[in-house]
C-alpha cells in the first residue's frame, strides 16, 4: 500500500533524504523531512507528494483483484490437479483457475 515514503523513493530517485515517521499532514512532513542531498532533483512539496500518492493508489487500488488471485492460485495445488486431468483425462485445473478469474474479475 502506497505511502508518503513509497512517494519520495519512486518519484525522487537520486536524492538523498530521511523521513520521521509517517506523516499525515505538511506540518508532520516539513517537521520531520530531511534533504541530505538534492543530488539535483528539485525538492518535494507536500501538494506534489500527495497527488503523486493519490495516482499510486489508484494504481495499487487496480490491481486488487491480481493480489487475491494470486492468494486463491497459492493455495491451489496445482501440479496434483494437472496430474490427475491427465490421468483422468479431467480438466479440474482448468475448472479451478477459471473459478478463481471468475470470483476475482479485472476491473
Amino acid at each position: 500500500m502506497p505511502d508518503v515514503t513509497s512517494v519520495l523513493s519512486e518519484k525522487y530517485k537520486g536524492m538523498e533524504w530521511s523521513l520521521k515517521g509517517s506523516p499525515t499532514s505538511e506540518s508532520e512532513f516539513t517537521a520531520g523531512f530531511t534533504i541530505h542531498k538534492a543530488n539535483g532533483v528539485e525538492e518535494p512539496t507536500w501538494s506534489a507528494i500527495q497527488t503523486e500518492l493519490t495516482k499510486m493508489q489508484a494504481e495499487y487500488d487496480a490491481l486488487d483483484y491480481s493480489r487475491k488471485r494470486k492468494t486463491a492460485y497459492d493455495e491451489l495445488n496445482q501440479y496434483e490437479l494437472m496430474y490427475d486431468d491427465k490421468v483422468n483425462s479431467t480438466d479440474k485445473w482448468g475448472e479451478a483457475i477459471t473459478a478463481i478469474k471468475n470470483k476475482f474479475p479485472k476491473g
